[in-house]
Order: C-alpha cells, then sequence, then structure tokens
C-alpha cells in the first residue's frame, strides 16, 4: 500500500473539529459536510491562552514558593501552624497540606489565620469549666456542615 493511499485512508477514518482542522491544515471535504462551522475560528486558541493564563498564576501563587521569601520567625511560625492545624477537629481526619499552605498564604483569609495564631499561641483552651478545641475542618466535615 503506497504512502499517499494509507494517509488517505487515515484521513478518511478521523473526523475532527472544525477548530482542530484549523491546527492541522486539513482540508477534507467529508469534514467539513459532518462538522459545523464556528463563527469564531480562534475558539481553541482563546481556549488554549485561557488555560496557560491559568497555569501561570497557579506557578506564581504557589504557596511552596512562598515558603523562601520568609524569615526564620516566620517559618517556625508556619511549621506551628501546620502542626496545630494538621488534624480536622471535628472527625480527626488530617487535612491537605496543600489547602493549609494555600489558607496561610491567602490575604483575603489574612484576619481569619491572625485569629487562629493568637488562639494557637495562647494555649488557654478552658472557658470556666468548658474545654474547646479550634481548628480547620476537613474537606468532608467542611462540605456536611458548611455547604448546604
Amino acid at each position: 500500500m503506497s504512502k499517499g493511499k494509507l494517509e488517505e485512508e487515515k484521513n478518511e477514518s478521523l473526523r475532527f473539529f472544525t477548530e482542530a482542522i484549523e491546527y492541522f491544515n486539513l482540508k477534507d471535504k467529508k469534514s467539513h459536510k459532518n462538522t459545523p462551522t464556528s463563527q469564531n475560528g480562534n475558539i481553541l486558541r482563546s481556549q488554549m491562552l485561557t488555560e496557560l493564563n491559568n497555569l501561570k498564576d497557579l506557578l506564581l501563587n504557589n504557596p511552596d514558593t512562598k515558603i523562601s521569601e520568609l524569615s526564620e520567625e516566620q517559618k517556625q511560625e508556619f511549621d506551628e501552624f501546620l502542626h496545630n492545624f494538621s488534624k480536622c477537629p471535628i472527625c480527626g481526619c488530617s487535612n491537605h497540606l496543600f489547602n493549609l499552605k494555600k489558607f496561610y498564604f491567602d490575604q483575603e483569609l489574612e484576619d481569619i489565620k491572625d485569629f487562629l495564631l493568637e488562639i494557637m499561641k495562647s494555649n488557654n483552651h478552658k472557658v470556666g469549666k468548658f474545654h474547646y478545641q479550634t481548628g480547620i475542618p476537613c474537606c468532608k466535615c467542611f462540605k456536611k456542615y458548611f455547604e448546604s
């Protein structure tokens, strides 16, 4: 079987979206007839650029890169924070380390973080006769009690 005929059979058996055809530079009459045309031929390109921007934001805002910028005192506080809030106060399951890091460095949650750090440093978890436990709920408990 010749190389040209093999390529022709491949083209006949494959169906492409209109946006993908633009990238492969294939102009097959059957594929144009079977797929609806898009008003904007750059949809795939736009989606790819959006995803690349999202990836860039994830890389730039990754909490692991911010840890190296902390002073020794801040690193010690950060380690204590991770240790104290690594378990869910409701069920005792382990919290995701990535989510704790993300919480710690999130500017919008700065007030809550400061409050938790104050409680963590006070070591006094009794109010009168009552003992209280603070913490960050795990994903399952958060969904169970706060998302309804």
